[in-house]
Protein backbone atom coordinates (compact mmCIF):
# COMPACT_ATOMS: atom_id res chain seq x y z
CA UNK A 1 0.00 0.00 0.00
CA UNK A 2 1.36 3.67 -0.92
CA UNK A 3 1.56 5.46 2.22
CA UNK A 4 1.68 8.49 0.28
CA UNK A 5 -1.90 8.26 -1.31
CA UNK A 6 -5.06 7.78 1.51
CA UNK A 7 -7.31 5.73 0.87
CA UNK A 8 -11.02 7.14 -0.69
CA UNK A 9 -13.34 5.61 1.80
CA UNK A 10 -15.91 7.85 0.13
CA UNK A 11 -16.16 5.89 -3.14
CA UNK A 12 -19.80 4.78 -4.15
CA UNK A 13 -20.04 1.53 -6.04
CA UNK A 14 -20.98 2.07 -9.98
CA UNK A 15 -23.71 -0.96 -9.76
CA UNK A 16 -25.21 -2.01 -6.62
CA UNK A 17 -26.51 -5.62 -6.02
CA UNK A 18 -30.51 -5.47 -5.70
CA UNK A 19 -29.80 -6.50 -2.15
CA UNK A 20 -27.91 -3.19 -1.85
CA UNK A 21 -30.28 -1.20 -3.39
CA UNK A 22 -32.76 -2.19 -1.42
CA UNK A 23 -30.99 -1.33 1.93
CA UNK A 24 -30.29 1.91 0.67
CA UNK A 25 -33.76 2.38 -0.76
CA UNK A 26 -35.11 1.38 2.95
CA UNK A 27 -37.24 -0.81 0.76
CA UNK A 28 -38.24 -5.04 0.11
CA UNK A 29 -37.56 -6.61 -2.60
CA UNK A 30 -41.26 -6.87 -3.53
CA UNK A 31 -41.66 -3.30 -3.29
CA UNK A 32 -37.89 -2.69 -5.02
CA UNK A 33 -39.43 -4.90 -8.15
CA UNK A 34 -42.63 -2.87 -8.42
CA UNK A 35 -40.33 -0.30 -8.69
CA UNK A 36 -38.01 -2.20 -11.59
CA UNK A 37 -41.46 -3.58 -13.43
CA UNK A 38 -42.96 -0.16 -13.56
CA UNK A 39 -39.87 1.42 -15.30
CA UNK A 40 -39.37 4.04 -12.13
CA UNK A 41 -35.65 2.59 -11.15
CA UNK A 42 -33.46 0.47 -14.50
CA UNK A 43 -31.33 -1.79 -14.38
CA UNK A 44 -28.91 -3.94 -16.30
CA UNK A 45 -27.75 -7.52 -16.60
CA UNK A 46 -23.53 -8.17 -16.26
CA UNK A 47 -22.31 -11.68 -15.95
CA UNK A 48 -25.75 -13.01 -15.18
CA UNK A 49 -26.64 -10.73 -12.51
CA UNK A 50 -28.81 -8.03 -12.40
CA UNK A 51 -27.73 -4.86 -10.89
CA UNK A 52 -28.68 -1.47 -10.02
CA UNK A 53 -26.81 1.51 -11.88
CA UNK A 54 -25.72 4.11 -9.15
CA UNK A 55 -27.35 7.23 -11.14
CA UNK A 56 -30.63 5.03 -11.46
CA UNK A 57 -30.52 5.23 -7.25
CA UNK A 58 -29.46 8.71 -7.44
CA UNK A 59 -32.24 9.69 -10.17
CA UNK A 60 -34.59 7.22 -8.44
CA UNK A 61 -34.48 9.46 -5.23
CA UNK A 62 -34.05 12.57 -6.22
CA UNK A 63 -37.89 12.22 -8.40
CA UNK A 64 -39.01 11.14 -4.69
CA UNK A 65 -37.19 13.78 -3.16
CA UNK A 66 -38.72 16.57 -6.39
CA UNK A 67 -42.36 15.00 -5.62
CA UNK A 68 -41.92 14.25 -9.09
CA UNK A 69 -42.89 10.15 -7.91
CA UNK A 70 -46.41 8.68 -7.67
CA UNK A 71 -46.21 5.62 -5.82
CA UNK A 72 -46.79 2.36 -7.83
CA UNK A 73 -50.24 0.86 -6.54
Amino acid sequence: MNASAPADVTRQPIFNSIEQACNRLGVRKTKFYEFVNAGSIGTVKLHGRRLVPEDELLKFAAAVRNGEFSEVA
